[in-house]
């Protein structure tokens, strides 16, 4: 993709703001689009490797393995911490125990320096107020947004909440994005929204991929925790630094 395409905020093309203008719903992936959340993830999995007697991991590290869903993540992470004589004991059984453990000691860790990203309030604010629909689908275990989106104030603000437990499979797969838009459509009343109504915003190339095989727009956010050339590669249709710069964007094309 052609880094001209990465637009700057306030810097799209008429087409995209037009576009923009003409969505009616928001499907936003959550770590490190809505809510800049590695610190509690990374100290969650730090412990749990802790627990089980494994040495810890640099957040840097542990950033990078973010966004497969959170048994990758606790399989990632053990793997890269095993020493001699610990990879022997990494069995699918195993980890399973492990992600267990973690999703208990996260769940009740979750929001210590969990914090939303600038300028999401006002954008979740700002789409409802325009009648528009905002829902996250993300690959991290439902109960833990639950508890993040309520602590945090936005769950006014969401039409709906999926994770991996309401489809069983994980982005890039577009099941999530599917049971959204159908959550969507029974909140609305209308039942008529499909694909060509949504962008899917998100700052991984699985994000960009599940948006691409649902069917819709797509919008990647620069500053979350992929690499940028990653994201560039997954050919967004659009990009911008926080998500909150879609309300500048936003705003834009309905003054079209």
């Amino acid at each position: 993709m052609n880094s001209d395409n990465f637009f700057p905020k306030l810097q799209a093309s008429p087409e995209i703001l037009a576009a923009l203008a003409s969505k009616k719903v928001f499907l936003f992936d959550f770590d490190g689009v809505l809510v800049d959340s590695i610190s509690d993830i990374s100290a969650s999995v730090n412990a749990t490797l802790s627990y089980s007697g494994f040495r810890e991991l640099p957040e840097e590290t542990l950033r990078t393995f973010v966004g497969d869903g959170a048994r990758n993540l606790i399989m990632r992470a053990f793997n890269a911490s095993a020493g001699e004589g610990q990879k022997e004991h990494l069995s699918d059984d195993y980890i399973d125990s492990r992600l267990v453990w973690y999703k208990d000691y996260y769940n009740n860790h979750a929001v210590i320096r969990t914090t939303l990203f600038p300028g999401v309030m006002e954008l979740l604010r700002k789409l409802k107020e325009e009648g528009a629909y905002s829902a996250i689908v993300s690959n991290k275990p439902l109960a833990t947004s639950l508890i993040i989106t309520e602590r945090l104030g936005i769950s006014p603000y969401l039409s709906s909440i999926i994770g991996p437990e309401n489809t069983g499979r994980i982005k890039p797969a577009p099941d999530g994005l599917k049971a959204a838009l159908e959550e969507v459509n029974k909140v609305s009343g209308s039942g008529g929204y499909s694909p060509e109504n949504v962008l899917m915003t998100g700052d991984s190339p699985q994000d960009i991929m599940a948006g691409k095989n649902f069917g819709c727009m797509t919008c990647a956010v620069l500053r979350g925790y992929s690499p940028e050339e990653k994201l560039r590669n997954a050919e967004p249709d659009l990009s911008v630094g926080f998500a909150g710069d879609l309300l500048e964007l936003f705003t834009c094309g309905h003054n079209l």
